[in-house]
């Protein structure tokens, strides 16, 4: 009775492997299909075979034979006569591609049931709950994952007449920004992020000195690693950072470089899941980053041959380099809180508040007028104002089309903690930090050029393949430990 037992669960198990056949058969290249072996039948006469095992005769009482008899005993009886044989039931075949290998159960454990091994071709990872968790990993595998492209339009209130002032004269403003952003990952926790920006104003506004002037901002590097996670949700990441002056205000200011430190932190807040229809997921981060420019000087001057005639405090016409009044900031502190919704798996909705705290260089010795022929020392303030404050406003919308091509439509307000009459914006009122003359409206078209590199050579749909074969596998786990209280084993 114990042999028909085994035989019986053992055909209920893999019966249970026919669903794989349906979605094996879409596999571009399938593998012959491997014999599925269930309970053994006496030889034919004959045609003997020879054991890749041990004789079955090695096996404890009451264990069905894993294998043909040998050649030497073509004459072998089925099971003794006190447990009448099973009839012969061929095996459900297997998907293409999988071998499916019924093993007895060890000696020390009489009666401890089939244990099921299912090999594939590209056998999927131990610990993946889903197909998805699978498709992620096989990206990974790009050193370059996370590289994007930006192509982002933004015109200001004034041209959108989202400006509920008066206007005393109209600048409209029509900007195209190009950012390129690739990444490189030396291990899973450290990579190289940079940054290059492109500007083009298609109008005449005031925020560049020539019509249609070619702008290019400073280059970013950010060299990240992602520390030990505190929970399953919870991520933390420490960097420094690198401006290289490459745009003309910076070049202007005599900055060599501007170097400083990142970090961040982030906690993931799963609502419905991932597999939910809506309300997925959100997620809140906090980060900062702090920068020193090294530069020829405190304040902004000696760019190139620029020179220009002022007037000295005598009245005295004078030529200056000074590109602009006022010192170069001394130390900056930027501080992020970040908070995204995850309406739809492809709809996030994202706000982001931005506070950019600058500390200037103080003027350095008194200085000196000539009235009426006495030069009169005039000694400087102790008191001089050096912290400077903008606070920087960001709500938009992203939807992915495609996996490789993501639209975002938002608003977003950068200016001054200081309105024009000096008194400090708040978030109710008639200055706040939600609008000023300065805010913006924009629209971004983002490429997600490691993805449109996998689709471009063909590696999406195998992708998408893996992750399949990879949910099959898990649903036929959960069937065979409902049929049999066994899983499939890797």
């Amino acid at each position: 009775m114990r042999t028909l037992k085994h035989l019986g669960v053992a055909l209920v198990a893999a019966s249970s492997l026919i669903p794989s056949a349906a979605f094996a058969a879409q596999d571009p290249a399938p593998t012959p299909p491997a014999t599925a072996q269930a309970a053994p039948t006496a030889p034919a006469t004959g045609a003997p075979t020879a054991p890749a095992q041990p004789p079955a005769a090695a096996a404890p009482p009451g264990t069905p034979p894993t294998q043909p008899a040998p050649a030497a005993a073509p004459a072998a009886q089925p099971a003794p006569a006190a447990a009448p044989a099973a009839p012969t039931a061929p095996a459900a075949p297997a998907a293409p591609g999988a071998e499916v290998k019924p093993t007895a159960p060890a000696a020390t454990e009489p009666g401890a049931g089939v244990s099921l091994s299912l090999t594939t071709e590209n056998p999927p990872a131990k610990d993946t709950a889903s197909g998805e968790s699978d498709k992620k990993k096989d990206e990974k595998k790009l050193p370059w994952r996370g590289s994007t492209l930006m192509f982002d339009q933004n015109m200001s209130s004034q041209t959108t007449h989202l400006d509920p002032a008066t206007q005393q004269t109209y600048v409209g403003s029509y900007e195209w920004w190009i950012s390129f952003r690739p990444r490189y990952y030396f291990t899973d926790n450290l990579n190289l992020n940079l940054r290059f920006d492109y500007y083009k104003d298609l109008t005449n506004a005031e925020n560049t000195t020539y019509k249609h002037e070619d702008v290019f901002g400073d280059i970013w590097a950010n060299l990240v690693y992602a520390l030990p996670k505190l929970s399953k949700h919870t991520e933390e990441r420490v960097g420094v950072r690198a401006l290289f002056p490459s745009s003309k205000e910076s070049q202007a200011q005599g900055i060599y470089v501007t170097a400083g430190a990142t970090g961040s932190i982030s906690q993931d807040v799963p609502i419905r899941g991932e597999e939910a229809k809506y309300l997925n997921s959100a997620k809140f981060a906090l980060s900062a980053a702090y920068t020193h420019p090294f530069s020829q000087s405190t304040s902004p001057a000696n760019y190139g041959n620029f020179t220009y005639e002022r007037q000295d405090l005598d009245g005295r016409a004078t030529t200056s380099s000074l590109v602009s009044p006022g010192n170069l900031t001394n130390h900056q502190v930027l501080a992020l809180i970040d908070a995204e919704l995850a309406i739809t798996p492809k709809l996030l909705f994202t706000l982001d508040f931005i506070t950019i705290n600058q500390w200037k260089y103080l003027p350095k010795g008194d200085i000196a007028t000539n009235i009426n022929g006495v030069v009169t020392p005039v000694p400087r303030s102790a008191n001089a104002t050096s912290f400077k404050q903008q606070v920087w406003f960001i709500a938009s919308v992203g939807y992915d089309i495609v996996d490789e091509i993501n639209l975002s439509l938002g608003y977003y307000n950068l200016t001054n903690e200081l309105a024009a009459d000096g008194t400090r914006r708040g978030v109710i009122g008639a200055n706040t930090v939600w609008w000023s003359p300065d805010a913006r409206v924009f629209f971004d078209v983002t490429a997600n050029l490691d993805k449109a590199y996998l689709w471009a050579t063909g590696q999406k749909e195998s992708q998408k393949k893996a992750a399949a074969l990879n949910a099959t596998r898990n649903r036929l786990n959960r069937e065979v430990m409902h049929t049999t209280g066994t899983t499939i084993q890797e």
